[in-house]
């Protein structure tokens, strides 16, 4: 029993990463470069959080100000 549970899940770590794998589309290098560029001018956002928990908040705040 335990040789066939040891089968079937040494099978599905081997077939299930490659049954699922999607390719990533093909961006040009320039288009890349102009879309991993900041905005300009002002941008509108809504930051919903939680500040009184977690200090990762506080910074996502400060952050989103400056």
């Amino acid at each position: 029993m335990r040789t066939k549970a040891f089968l079937i899940i040494t099978l599905i770590f081997i077939v299930l990463p490659f049954s699922n794998a999607q390719k990533s589309p093909k961006i040009d290098e320039t288009v890349r470069i102009k879309k991993l560029e900041p905005p300009k001018g002002i941008v509108r956002i809504v930051l919903d959080t939680d500040t009184y928990n977690e200090m990762d908040d506080q910074f996502a705040l400060c952050f989103a100000y400056l």
